[in-house]
C-alpha cells in the first residue's frame, strides 16, 4: 500500500513499486493513475481452478483461463447493475 500526505495511492505487491508510483504521482498529480482495484480471485484447488468473488465462489473449471474469464464476466455484470 502506498500513501502520499495520507492520500491513498493503491495497493503494490513489492515495495519498489509502491515507491515508483509515489515517484510518479509527486512528479505529476493531475495525470496520476490509480492500479485497478482487484476484485475476486482464482486460485488452482485439486487440479480445478476456483473463482471466487466477494465471498461468493462461482465454481472451478479446468482451465485457468476459463476461471478467468468466468470472474471478469461476473466483474462486469457488478460494474453494470
Amino acid at each position: 500500500m502506498a500513501r502520499y500526505k495520507s492520500k491513498f495511492m493503491g495497493y503494490y505487491k513489492t515495495k519498489e513499486e509502491g515507491e515508483e508510483a509515489l515517484e510518479r504521482y509527486v512528479k505529476d498529480t493531475e495525470n496520476f493513475v490509480k492500479p485497478e482495484k482487484k476484485v475476486g480471485c482464482v486460485y488452482k484447488k485439486c487440479n480445478r481452478w476456483v473463482v471466487v468473488c466477494k465471498t461468493k465462489r462461482l465454481g472451478s473449471y479446468e482451465t485457468e483461463e476459463e476461471a478467468n474469464t468466468v470472474l471478469k464476466e461476473h466483474v462486469k455484470t457488478l460494474q453494470s447493475s
